[in-house]
């Protein structure tokens, strides 16, 4: 299936097989972009493409359809996503029900031995109909297998990770012979992310590197370079390379979203010891890693300022009665270098 043209699978799954009630779906915790007064069905959509030139004898296309690329629409599922930014990768879960038993087995990857991981990609996006999709992962399925243990409804359940093949794979040195732009080196690079070329966003990166020797990975490169300009850099779902200096944001999102409680932050904001902020909030496709956010709390006014979230955790259940649709913001103050965020549990 190509990506121009896929095809759109829509099946609802629920208990024994039976489409899950709109009432069901109605009852998940309502975003802070739509209206608040009204319930919507909140969904979750899966863009899996087949890997071309596989070493492991998967077939290149789905048999269905003759292509490479599917789009699943409207399946219960879950998604559990963790991006505590760089040198971590971002970490995908997911489970999704009611596919076809045939792709479920095509797409089934044994992760623990890495030359049988078959490099097929999934786009995760969250939305409904009305308002449309936004992209919350981008990466590489290193596990996955059906779970026959849960019949009559058969799940797959998987495992992703952003940039994975280029932070295991070796790759030709990169050489500069004089005095650089980081940004310049750093746009080369992006170029020669694989199976296609990541896009450059720079947000006030005005750096000179010296003559410079880079071996090993593409995400190795990159990171050199990171550490010797001091700054922050991070792939965004596969899709892009973004830096910013450390102790500022990814200026090129110039929206600033409120977080408060009538804009759906759930709670009050948590202040850690080591200065970080933590905040739930119903999920908000315009809050991003790495960019800035304004807290609004009546309980907590010492938090009421501009952060940069240093650390996002997604958890999204789509067509699943007292499922989840939440966000949960590790967030240090701008114009500061973060330590590492707080554990979960922290507070």
């Amino acid at each position: 299936m190509s990506e121009d043209n896929p095809t759109r699978v829509v099946i609802q799954s629920g208990p024994a097989d039976q489409p899950v009630a709109a009432t069901d779906a109605a009852s998940l915790p309502q975003s802070d972009f739509q209206s608040q007064n009204s319930f919507q069905q909140r969904l979750l959509q899966f863009t899996i493409t087949l890997a071309p030139q596989q070493s492991t004898g998967q077939p290149t296309s789905f048999a269905s359809s003759g292509k490479n690329t599917i789009t699943l629409d409207g399946f219960r599922a879950s998604v559990r996503i963790q991006n505590a930014g760089t040198p971590s990768k971002v970490q995908a879960d997911f489970r999704i029900y009611g596919m076809e038993d045939s792709k479920m087995q095509q797409l089934a990857v044994l992760g623990q031995i890495f030359n049988s991981v078959q490099k097929n990609s999934i786009l995760i996006s969250a939305g409904n109909p009305n308002s449309g999709f936004a992209p919350v992962f981008g990466g590489t399925i290193w596990a996955a297998m059906p779970d026959y243990n849960q019949a009559p409804v058969v799940p797959l359940i998987g495992s992703a990770q952003s940039g994975y093949y280029s932070g295991v794979v070796p790759i030709p040195a990169s050489s500069f012979g004089q005095s650089t732009d980081v940004a310049t080196i750093m746009s080369q690079l992006a170029q020669k992310y694989q199976p296609q070329p990541l896009q450059f966003e720079n947000n006030g990166v005005s750096v000179q590197m010296p003559p410079t020797y880079l071996p090993g990975t593409l995400q190795q490169q990159i990171a050199r370079v990171a550490r010797a300009a001091h700054i922050n850099w991070q792939i965004i779902n596969d899709k892009k390379l973004a830096i910013w200096p450390i102790g500022g944001s990814r200026t090129s999102i110039t929206a600033i979203p409120l977080v408060s409680a009538a804009t759906g932050m759930i709670g009050s904001p948590t202040l850690s010891p080591n200065g970080y902020a933590v905040v739930r909030s119903i999920f908000n496709p315009q809050i991003s890693f790495g960019a800035q956010i304004q807290v609004q709390s009546a309980v907590v006014p010492q938090a009421n300022r501009k952060w940069v979230v240093q650390k996002m955790d997604l958890e999204l259940d789509a067509l699943t009665p007292r499922g989840r649709w939440r966000q949960i913001l590790y967030c240090y103050p701008s114009n500061l270098p973060a330590p590492a965020p707080p554990s979960p549990g922290g507070g």
